[in-house]
């Protein structure tokens, strides 16, 4: 954050950027070291830096650099169990359905009031669209199977329980993930070749 700032803030007063590339240099290094570490390699903040150098790169119109950054965030990406992640979340708010469904049913058939306090489980606003997807990986995906590729025969983290802070990071790998498919989209038809 401190290169991406001290790059516009040359750039606004058109004086060097001598102070955008300390901190550049500053942030490879820690990125390196948290990559090498298996602790710190799949944490958020290890993705987000890797994609602010990319977007500095964006910035400092290397596009070369750029595309390299972010094959480091693909590869970053590609460790994050998203399916296994989907699979237990789907699965919670689908027992949580059924609890609520049991509790309204119950309360209905023997005449009692039901108050929903809490409806967060009810609302698809976050659910994950399986055409989307799909489309976006060139394949039918089933989340009906939780998560399952329908082509793949592996199942990583299959059974795997997630504490409520694997699922606070989830949401925010979610959101990375979208960004670094952002950039690669730009990247992409800035520089006229493929997606990484």
């Amino acid at each position: 954050m401190l290169a991406i700032a001290s790059l516009h803030i040359s750039k606004l007063q058109g004086g060097p950027i001598t102070a955008s590339y300390k901190h550049y240099a500053l942030s490879l290094r820690r990125i390196a070291k948290s990559v090498s570490l298996p602790t710190r390699r799949g944490h958020p903040a290890t993705l987000a830096a890797a994609l602010l150098l990319a977007f500095y790169e964006c910035w400092a119109a290397d596009h070369q650099k750029w595309s390299n950054h972010l094959l480091g965030a693909k590869q970053l990406v590609k460790e994050i169990d998203f399916a296994g992640m989907t699979r237990h979340i789907k699965r919670k708010k689908a027992q949580k359905r059924q609890e609520v469904l049991e509790r309204q049913h119950f309360a209905y058939d023997n005449g009692l009031e039901y108050d929903f306090d809490d409806q967060s489980h009810l609302r698809p606003h976050d659910e994950v669209d399986e055409n989307i997807v799909g489309i976006i990986m060139g394949r039918k995906v089933s989340y009906d199977e939780y998560g399952q590729v329908v082509d793949d025969d592996r199942i990583p983290g299959w059974g795997k329980e997630y504490t409520e802070r694997d699922l606070e990071i989830y949401e925010t790998q979610r959101d990375l993930f979208w960004w670094y498919c952002k950039q690669d989209t730009y990247q992409s038809i800035l520089g006229g070749g493929k997606l990484l």
